[in-house]
């Protein structure tokens, strides 16, 4: 379900989403890939969601920073 947020076309949506999966440890990390789509999203915010949450996905969110 969050995967589908990360697209979704609010960008506090896209935010939220990205935050909830940097704090889902292993489950979160494995959607790495999605999050790490929002690192050049248009939007300010889902921009800095995506970095807070790359940043608590370890190896996964890694090979993003």
């Amino acid at each position: 379900m969050e995967r589908a947020r990360v697209r979704d076309g609010d960008a506090g949506v896209r935010h939220a989403a990205a935050i909830a999966l940097g704090k889902m440890g292993d489950i979160g990390a494995a959607r790495a890939d999605a999050v790490a789509l929002l690192l050049d999203d248009q939007e300010e915010i889902a921009r800095l969601g995506a970095v807070q949450a790359v940043g608590k996905m370890k190896e996964n969110g890694a090979i993003y920073a």
